[in-house]
């Protein structure tokens, strides 16, 4: 089953994106957190990477690793050395900003409703 997560911008240094801001993450699809326009969350810091990390999910869990920055990305206040599994309530941190991993849902299956119906 399809997962999704958000992510809410919780502290900000000033630039974009501005706290409060939600992102809704989609598995499978990777998202990379960076500072240029091919990104899929844009932080317009200059200490933060072109490509600074990457959020993905696999068989249902999420996870974020860092693309080897000279800045660093902390979760729940550790610099990450390797992938870890993100869940509800963790913290993300990135040259000054704060992203809380509000929720995890589990997606269900579209349901088409049947052209055949027995009369």
């Amino acid at each position: 089953m399809a997962t999704m997560l958000e992510l809410i911008v919780e502290g900000s240094p000033g630039f974009e994106p501005k706290a409060g801001l939600v992102f809704q993450l989609y598995a499978p699809q990777p998202y990379i957190l960076g500072r240029t326009d091919a990104v899929d969350i844009r932080i317009l810091h200059p200490a933060v990477a072109c490509n600074h990390a990457m959020i993905s999910s696999q068989d249902d869990t999420w996870s974020i690793k860092d693309m080897e920055t000279a800045a660093g990305t902390m979760l729940n206040g550790v610099v990450l050395d390797k992938e870890q599994p993100l869940r509800t309530g963790d913290r993300i941190e990135i040259a000054g900003y704060c992203f809380v991993v509000e929720k995890i849902h589990q997606l269900e299956p579209h349901l088409e409703e049947s052209s055949h119906k027995s009369s």
